[in-house]
């Protein structure tokens, strides 16, 4: 059940992009939208979103291990972190 909610999320946020919206709005993209990044941005965008993070951010201790999914596929950071929180893959 958790994979079909994970799967209609993933659908409602693509059809939101398609239609010129955001995958999200004030509070963040959290683990659930992580591996969807990369479907909003191009590659250069993510790039310079990663060096604002270590510009801010040099030592990795705002969120060690979460944020923006450039070391890896953004699909494989969702998997990383175990799809969403008290989900099963």
């Amino acid at each position: 059940q958790v994979r079909a909610v994970e799967e209609a999320g993933a659908k409602i946020l693509r059809r939101c992009l398609e239609l010129g919206g955001s995958l999200t709005g004030e509070h963040g993209i959290g683990l659930e939208k992580e591996h969807l990044l990369n479907e909003q941005f191009d590659s250069d965008s993510l790039a310079l979103m990663e060096r604002l993070r270590q510009a801010f951010n040099p030592a990795d201790l705002l969120n060690p291990g979460k944020g923006l999914p450039l070391r890896r596929s953004c699909a494989e950071a969702f998997h990383r972190h175990g799809g969403v929180a008290g989900g099963s893959q």
